[in-house]
Order: structure tokens, then sequence, then C-alpha cells
């Protein structure tokens, strides 16, 4: 049985809901397009940014999240040029923060719940 596709805003929406019912701070740095959009998760804690992740779909349908960079992210000039380059190359895309503990963690459980 395939999994049933939610739009992007809601996913986001969702996902910074629950965020803060943890705890934590989000913020959507760049809105993407409301239906389809790619979602890349800047995972932070304590304003230290951990990784990068973006919603992917397996055969199936149904969510996970991968890493969808090995860019050493503590450079920071070279993760805002590569941000600019997701962003200029896929326009519908969205860039979220998730600032909190075991971030990658979170944004998984979020989704293995739905």
């Amino acid at each position: 049985m395939m999994a049933r596709r939610f739009t992007s805003k809601l996913i986001v929406s969702a996902l910074l809901k629950r965020l803060a019912t943890a705890g934590g701070t989000g913020a959507v740095l760049a809105h993407g397009d409301d239906g389809a959009g790619g979602i890349v998760a800047i995972c932070a804690e304590k304003g230290r940014i951990s990784s990068l992740i973006e919603l992917a779909y397996d055969s199936d349908e149904r969510m996970f999240w991968r890493p969808c960079t090995s860019q050493a992210i503590e450079n920071n000039d070279k993760f805002q040029i590569y941000l600019a380059q997701r962003r200029k190359s896929d326009p519908d895309l969205w860039l979220v923060e998730l600032d909190i503990p075991a971030a990658e963690r979170f944004a998984a459980d979020c989704i293995a719940e739905t």
C-alpha cells in the first residue's frame, strides 16, 4: 500500500509545531512551493549547526530524512554558498532550521509518526 503524500507546507508547519511543543526553536529560512517543494532541514543545537538533511521518499512513497551534503558545515561561507546554489537550482525548495538537541532524530521521529 502506498503512503499518502502530504503537501510541503503541511509537513513544514507540523514539524515546526512539534518542535515548539518539544521546547526547540525553528524557522522557515526560505519558503518553497506549498504543494510539492523539496524540504531541507538545517539541524542545530544551541545555534551550532550539526547537519543538513533533506526529506526524501522511498519506492512506496514513505518519507525519510537523508543527509544531503558532505560539505563541511563548519565553514560558514561554503555552507551558505551550498544553500544558495541549492535554492538557485530549485526555487521551490524549503529551507527550515531546527534547533533542538538531536535534531536529526527529532525530525526522523516526527516523520515516523505520520
